[in-house]
């Protein structure tokens, strides 16, 4: 698998630009027409407050003074040059968007979303081409889109006058006992394109425990395989020195493999057994191989048990 970053923090030194995508109040009127620098992953307040288009939101009654932010929708733009290789489908995968949002790419829309609390994975082998390509992510205001949801759905109790319940996003960015009502937008974690053939590890999920003094590791794995994949692969985890293979024919989209530890090492709660300062270096590699030997896909997934 190769992966290309969208970050501003990639060595590609990518350049995000925000503006506002509906009507603003007249003091911030320009955000509409002129775009300002944005870091990604980042959030809008942040980017209007190191422009220096808004006052702190945590001085005085600023909170007030900023509420128009929450029910304005705001776009993300980015220009980047992206060259293709071997690889035959490209994906955009963004771990986390708050919220609403609509992304386009080079005037395609690829797909919407309506969950901060999951990643999103986009087909754009059709619409990613060879130098320029332009993303855009436009994002519905928030309380504004909480409200909507709300009159669809019916009302439920809340604690506080947004409807937070009614919407998949993180109920205290509208406001909380300890905290301001700030809710906004943003790509709020990493972005990137993923190219990659043949098959590639959907989910890997370790599930460990101990019979008798042994520790015993089952590898439960999910797979994507592409519509023209004609050839098997090997699915390899190693644990404390036991290399184990799973040899799958092509279209197979789920497989475990098992593991087994004798005297295993074991890592207690506080006051329950032996105590260590980390836990047992047992890492949990899952590989994929094709029949020559080289990693198809997205080939690898890595996670601790213990």
């Amino acid at each position: 698998m190769r992966t290309y970053s969208l970050t501003t923090d990639s060595v590609a030194d990518h350049q995000w630009s925000l503006r506002a995508a509906s009507p603003t109040p007249e003091e911030w009127s320009e955000l509409t027409a002129d775009p300002i620098p944005a870091t990604v992953p980042g959030e809008v307040h942040t980017d209007l407050l190191a422009a220096r288009k808004i006052p702190d939101p945590f001085d005085g009654d600023n909170e007030t003074l900023l509420q128009w932010i929450g029910r304005t929708d705001w776009q993300y733009s980015l220009n980047f040059d992206w060259q293709p290789g071997p690889e035959t489908r490209h994906d955009l995968v963004a771990e986390g968007l708050d919220t609403f949002a609509v992304i386009t790419l080079n005037g395609s829309e690829v797909g919407r979303t309506a969950n901060q609390h999951r990643s999103y994975r986009f087909d754009v082998t059709s619409q990613l081409r060879p130098g320029s390509n332009e993303l855009v992510i436009t994002f519905a205001a928030p309380a504004t889109a909480a409200e909507q949801a709300e009159a669809e759905l019916g009302r439920l109790p809340v604690s506080y006058h947004h409807p937070y319940n009614a919407v998949r996003k993180m109920a205290s960015s509208y406001g909380w006992d300890w905290g301001p009502d700030l809710a906004g937008a943003a790509i709020w974690k990493p972005i990137r394109i993923e190219s990659w053939d043949t098959v590639r590890l959907e989910a890997v999920r370790p599930l460990a425990t101990v019979v008798d003094g042994v520790g015993v590791l089952q590898v439960e794995a999910e797979l994507q395989w592409l519509p023209d994949a004609d050839r098997p692969v090997t699915l390899a985890t190693e644990v404390a020195g036991q290399l184990i293979t799973r040899e799958l024919e092509p279209g197979t989209t789920s497989a475990s493999v098992r593991v087994e530890v004798p005297d295993v090492e074991l890592w207690w709660p506080r006051g329950y057994g032996a105590n260590r300062s980390t836990p047992p270096p047992y890492g949990c590699p899952a590989v994929m191989r094709s029949s020559t030997g080289s990693t198809p896909g997205s080939g690898s997934a890595t996670s601790r048990s213990g």
